[in-house]
């Protein structure tokens, strides 16, 4: 079975999302919509 670890942070400014082994592999601005 594959499982996949991530972490993600839902910033204010940035979403990152962190793979172990590479690093980070999103840096993208927020897009929040109310």
């Amino acid at each position: 079975m594959f499982v996949k670890k991530i972490g993600i942070d839902l910033g204010t400014v940035n979403t990152l999302v962190y793979v172990p082994k590479r690093g980070i592999a999103i840096n993208e601005p927020s897009v929040v919509a109310v």
